[in-house]
């Protein structure tokens, strides 16, 4: 009897081949947070909004535009990032480039509307300042990027399965490191998907709550 193996990931990996996915994500939540924090706030100070508001401009137009921008931008920033690991430092991409940037704009989407949500405790632009830390630090500490969830310490983990780049990483790296579609990873895909429907109908209500 002869058995034949064929390893789906797993072989030859370094660390900078699963780091890489999860730096992806923390650049599109670092981005997203801080364009979004500065730029809502800078316009509600100089009374963007007021003007916007008076205009024939329905709401959820306003918000579609917010998000549809910033996701491009995150995109933006994501690709160089990816072609910058696959020709510098030679990172192995078993998955789809595609299925990867198309998780990448439904995580950017998702955060674009937390952030939103969150530049409405801040009236000044050093207060959204403030309130970067919030997001970016557990971001860091809590997501697994780092290190492995099961590396922190008890009391901590049940805050890293609130941290939305726990479920970006995990969905990510599926994708890019064992090569599989989005739907094969249900568990990160769902989470990633809930993040942005939940923030998308909090600016909903949040926009309708001030007609």
């Amino acid at each position: 009897m002869e058995i034949e193996e064929h390893p789906l990931y797993g072989v030859e990996v370094r660390f900078i081949d699963s780091f890489a996915p999860a730096i992806m994500g923390y650049v599109v939540t670092f981005i997203c947070s801080l364009l979004t924090l500065l730029s809502v706030v800078r316009e509600k100070v100089g009374g963007t909004f007021e003007r916007l508001w008076v205009s024939p401009l329905r709401r959820e137009e306003f918000i579609l535009g917010y998000v549809i921008a910033f996701g491009m931008v995150a995109l933006v920033q994501s690709g160089p990032i990816l072609g910058l690991g696959k020709l510098v430092f030679d990172i192995v991409i078993n998955g789809s480039v595609f299925w990867a940037l198309v998780c990448i704009i439904l995580f950017a989407v998702g955060n674009v509307g937390l952030d939103t949500l969150l530049s409405a405790l801040a009236q000044t632009e050093s207060q959204a300042i403030l309130l970067f830390p919030l997001v970016v630090l557990p971001s860091v500490l809590l997501s697994g990027m780092m290190w492995p969830l099961q590396a922190i310490p008890r009391v901590l983990r049940p805050l890293s399965y609130l941290v939305p780049l726990t479920y970006g990483n995990k969905l990510l790296r599926a994708v890019m490191v064992k090569g599989v579609a989005p739907w094969q990873e249900p568990v990160g895909l769902a989470r990633v998907l809930g993040f942005l429907t939940v923030t998308l109908a909090g600016l909903t209500l949040r926009a309708s709550a001030r007609e």
